[in-house]
């Protein structure tokens, strides 16, 4: 979900409910809603040295967000930071009002990799966010990476120390674990092996759900060792995207119980 720039026109011109109208009702009808929010929400923040390209979204865009019925979002991307922390920390101001919980970046590291855990029907799913790109940096004379550390706040980066730690974390906490991934390779249609190999390790670890996000095209699934892995869903909301490649995209419904997971649809949109 990016909602700035040509999206945030859009909203203004037809409303807050304009992105989601057409699969609103099929959103809001889920037990538990989540995505990645690729757009910082609010007005704090200057730009970050060098980035040259921006997204902020207007705090209207907050209406999308509850209008999709979101429960959760994962913020583990290469774009939250983009007017650095005050943004970011905002942003998570303005998903705290509005009962939107959150993982893949906070006020320090140990929140970025803190599970969200959300419930339904007595069912607890863990969400974990992590970004590939955590550790760039656009301009010597500012080198501020979108890293978070024990003091700074930022995204969890990737390591598989973490992920091993993390997903334990979180199975204590919940029935099913789901591991969501920023990373890959823009406008390609098939995941890198190192895409692969972090998706079957968390598999391996215990996760049972791998889903990833960033290449603005879809890739492929894969059943592996009991777990589902969406290598990326593609554009959800976003402008400026004029091939038919980045304009694909997916809603996954999955069907589950404390016993794990049952089916999962792919919803063309």
């Amino acid at each position: 979900l990016m909602l700035a720039r040509g999206v945030a026109r859009a909203i203004s011109e037809h409303g807050p409910s304009y992105p989601v109208a057409k699969v609103r009702e099929h959103l809001a009808s889920a037990d538990i809603a989540f995505a990645n929010l690729e757009s910082p929400i609010g007005t704090r923040g200057t730009p970050l040295p060098g980035k040259q390209i921006w997204f902020r979204a207007a705090p209207e865009a907050l209406e999308v967000l509850t209008a999709a019925g979101l429960d959760g979002v994962t913020l583990a991307n290469n774009h939250i930071l983009d007017y650095d922390e005050p943004s970011l920390l905002e942003t998570l101001d303005y998903l705290n009002s509005a009962g939107i919980g959150y993982t893949g970046a906070g006020r320090n590291l140990a929140e970025a990799r803190t599970p969200l855990v959300l419930e339904a029907a007595g069912i607890k799913v863990a969400f974990l966010g992590y970004s590939q790109f955590a550790d760039l940096f656009f301009d010597w004379s500012y080198p501020r990476s979108f890293a978070a550390t024990d003091e700074r706040p930022g995204v969890a980066g990737i390591q598989d120390e973490w992920l091993a730690a993390d997903i334990a974390a979180a199975q204590a906490e919940a029935d099913l674990v789901v591991v969501t991934f920023h990373w890959g390779e823009e406008f390609q249609n098939y995941p890198t092996e190192e895409q692969r190999r972090l998706a079957r390790l968390c598999i391996d670890l215990g996760a049972d759900v791998v889903l990833g996000h960033h290449p603005h095209a879809i890739q492929g699934f894969e059943l592996y060792n009991g777990g589902v892995i969406a290598y990326s869903l593609g554009n959800f909301i976003m402008d400026n995207q004029n091939t038919d490649l980045a304009r694909e995209s997916m809603l996954l419904d999955f069907w589950i119980s404390p016993a794990g997971i049952h089916e999962v649809l792919v919803h063309p949109v």
